[in-house]
């Protein structure tokens, strides 16, 4: 009855519910004392019954928890949207001409702040520091703790191209100066490009021109590769200029299903949890290394250089490229979508084109 409940509804019964349940498994042939003692103990909220549900858990390895929620979408939905993903995928794969390669790369948008301060560390008991020193609080402003940059993170299945694509930050007149611009300017990589732009936001504008910057940086491969972009289903990424200025570029769109990124794009699933983690680790480290332990904004940058050759050029992708169904026919699609599409095995998709209606799925209603 649990794993039913668990598995197939989602739901974790109560104490109350597993008593009412056991209720029902009373053997008739039972002695009459013995039914009665059980009778006891599964109709009351008593010591007796606490105990009980207590060794229950322990002798079946289940414990007390909630479980996940995902709102507003079922299994049969998800199962939906995710096969005509893997199908839209399989498809625009088998459209490459022979003797080309396939890059598959996926971009997504992050917001990154400029303190990554409220980091765990060690701290001396007060009872402890030596006479005449007082804890010091923190020193972070608030313009610095809530404005963001964002950052366009590019990631590909092809380790050997990956130092190739653009990482695009975008920051206002105020977090992006002229000075502080002109500050870094040729210090860092050639593939990190800072926008100073009215707003940090991405735009329908700024994503041409993001088509534009990765076409150029692709050109050494251009004759041996078709570029496919995998996109999430923001507002900022639909647009028939978008569509238009891509194919010009000589760039296939493929769209992750609305309200399932967290799921199926690999920049979601693999990329940015390790990346911040990374930027706090070295945010933190450099700030202890430094004499005022203050950090200002061209070293922020810095550091930021540094994440990105550590995590987002340090690492191979095609994993979280497989593991989402992007490629390889869904052959290294991970359990755990499997399990929220309700399958058991795996399975490919069909290589075909889906019907324009269950395509129209993808993207968000209006």
């Amino acid at each position: 009855m649990v794993v039913h409940q668990n598995c197939e509804k989602g739901i974790a019964p109560s104490g109350r519910l597993m008593l009412q349940e056991a209720m029902k498994f009373i053997p008739a042939s039972a002695p009459g004392h013995v039914r009665q003692s059980l009778m006891n103990t599964f109709g009351s909220q008593g010591r007796s019954s606490r105990k009980w549900l207590a060794n229950f858990r322990h002798r079946w390895g289940a414990r007390i928890g909630k479980m996940k929620i995902r709102f507003g979408m079922d299994m049969s939905e998800v199962r939906e949207k995710a096969t005509t993903y893997f199908r839209s995928a399989n498809y625009v794969r088998s459209c490459v001409p022979v003797g080309k390669r396939t890059l598959m790369i996926n971009m997504d948008e992050t917001a990154l702040a400029y303190s990554g301060a409220g980091q765990k560390g060690t701290i001396v008991c007060r009872d402890r520091l030596p006479n005449g020193r007082s804890l010091r609080t923190e020193q972070a402003s608030r313009n610095d703790m809530r404005g963001n940059v964002t950052h366009m993170a590019f990631i590909c299945d092809d380790s050997s191209v990956q130092p190739l694509l653009p990482q695009i930050f975008l920051g206002n007149h105020s977090k992006f100066t002229i000075r502080l611009l002109n500050s870094v300017a040729g210090q860092l990589p050639p593939n990190i490009h800072l926008w100073r732009q009215e707003s940090s936001w991405n735009s329908h504008s700024t994503m041409r021109k993001a088509l534009g910057i990765l076409h150029r940086a692709l050109q050494p491969i251009a004759s041996t590769h078709s570029i496919i972009l995998i996109l999430d289903i923001a507002r900022v990424h639909i647009h028939h200029t978008i569509y238009q200025h891509a194919k010009q570029c000589g760039i296939r769109l493929l769209y992750v299903p609305a309200r399932l990124t967290w799921l199926l794009q690999p920049c979601d699933t693999h990329l940015f949890a390790r990346f911040e983690n990374e930027l706090r680790r070295q945010w933190h480290e450099e700030r202890c290394q430094s004499e005022s332990g203050i950090i200002c904004s061209a070293g922020w940058l810095h550091i930021i250089a540094q994440a990105i050759r550590v995590v987002i050029q340090g690492n191979k992708w095609r994993n979280s490229f497989s593991e989402t169904g992007a490629i390889d026919d869904q052959a290294g699609l991970l359990k755990y979508i499997l399990g929220h599409m309700g399958l058991l095995e795996l399975f490919a998709a069909p290589s075909t084109p889906p019907p324009l209606e269950d395509g129209r799925r993808i993207f968000p209603k209006g």
